[in-house]
């Protein structure tokens, strides 16, 4: 079943349109909140109904005996500001929202995933939270390094100056001198935050070979590796930044994650992939 709820924040100073994908009398294991790549305006309805349905979200949880929750959201990068805070909307108000709608008997298995923008999001806010153990990134938009140099990939005919990035997702990265080290935009710095909170978490990792965005996937999987930090690497052959890859992707990592444990793990590991 496929529903449309309306959540009120406090910390986003908004109603936040959420889409839950729930299966209908089976007991819920699992409960994976969903974060969606950028939103052009005019694309937003488009992607709200019909993101489930690419995905084949429905039959995904039914397997799983999962629930899905997807938060439809500013195209920020989902970097917290006072005015808008992604950290403690998704590990804090939202996670208390599931917990009082749906009324669980048993506490379920929390997983941050997104795809593309999302996946980058899901990286930065579980570096920053402490409840997040399972992280999956699809075709994850790891373009810290593009918007520091400046690549006209991402920026196009933007100047990196504040008046010029006004209306994008670049603006909330600037200004450009505070990046690099710069715990709460570049998820690159804030994945040592893992270690310094001991939180031993495993990332599931899944790129197109011909995404634009495949080698910054190699270089994050290779960033959490300096860190000691546990992932498994999916390469999707020919696969390119689209729903089809999206949806294999998603599907490959709950196929893998299903048979993970992470608590009982006693040292990072990265997992080859078949």
């Amino acid at each position: 079943m496929i529903e449309t709820c309306t959540v009120k924040s406090k910390t986003l100073h908004s109603d936040v349109t959420c889409k839950v994908i729930i299966p209908q009398k089976i007991e819920i294991h699992k409960v994976l909140i969903l974060l969606h790549g950028n939103i052009y305006p005019e694309g937003a309805f488009f992607l709200i109904e019909n993101l489930p349905k690419e995905l084949s979200l429905e039959e995904l949880c039914e397997k799983y005996h999962m629930m899905v929750i997807i938060p439809y959201m500013k195209s920020c990068y989902y970097i917290s500001s006072e005015e808008y805070n992604c950290d403690r909307f998704i590990a804090g108000e939202l996670v208390d929202w599931i917990h009082g709608q749906y009324g669980f008997k048993e506490d379920p298995e929390l997983i941050l995933g997104g795809i593309s923008m999302g996946g980058y999001g899901a990286s930065l806010i579980s570096s920053h939270t402490s409840i997040f153990e399972k992280i999956i990134s699809v075709s994850g938009a790891y373009i810290t390094n593009d918007i520091i140099i400046g690549n006209p990939e991402v920026w196009g005919d933007r100047k990196p100056t504040m008046e010029s990035a006004i209306g994008s997702y670049l603006y909330y990265f600037l200004p450009l001198s505070e990046v690099e080290d710069s715990m709460e935009k570049n998820v690159f710095a804030s994945i040592s935050m893992f270690k310094k909170n001991q939180i031993n978490p495993v990332f599931f990792i899944a790129c197109g070979t011909k995404d634009w965005l495949y080698d910054r996937n190699l270089f994050f999987a290779e960033k959490l590796k300096e860190q000691g930090i546990g992932y498994d690497f999916y390469s999707i052959p020919d696969g390119d930044h689209d729903a089809d890859c999206f949806k294999m992707g998603l599907w490959a990592a709950m196929e893998r994650l299903e048979h993970i444990s992470v608590i009982n793990r006693q040292s990072p590991m990265e997992i080859p992939c078949s």
